[in-house]
């Protein structure tokens, strides 16, 4: 018999419309770099943490996007600027 991979509901908490789940690989993936780095963000308190779900860690997706829309934008110098 095939293992179900169903998330169980909690009492009171209702998704949001098209809110997933990322498996570490697709965490990676989404956000290019490498999981110890990820890793290290999350034991400072700078990145979301994953949520157990059985003996696994998922991140909720919005998470990770709302994290990614509030990094800073990177400064360039202007053109006239470079010596």
């Amino acid at each position: 018999m095939r293992k179900s991979h169903c998330i169980p509901v909690v009492e009171g908490h209702v998704p949001a419309a098209g809110q997933r789940f990322l498996s570490r690989k697709d965490l990676c993936d989404k956000v290019g770099v490498t999981f110890p780095y990820l890793w290290r963000l999350i034991r400072e308190g700078k990145f979301p943490a994953g949520r157990e779900v059985g003996s696994r860690t998922f991140w909720l997706e919005s998470e990770v996007d709302a994290w990614m829309s509030a990094r800073p934008v990177r400064a360039y110098r202007k053109p006239e600027e470079v010596a």
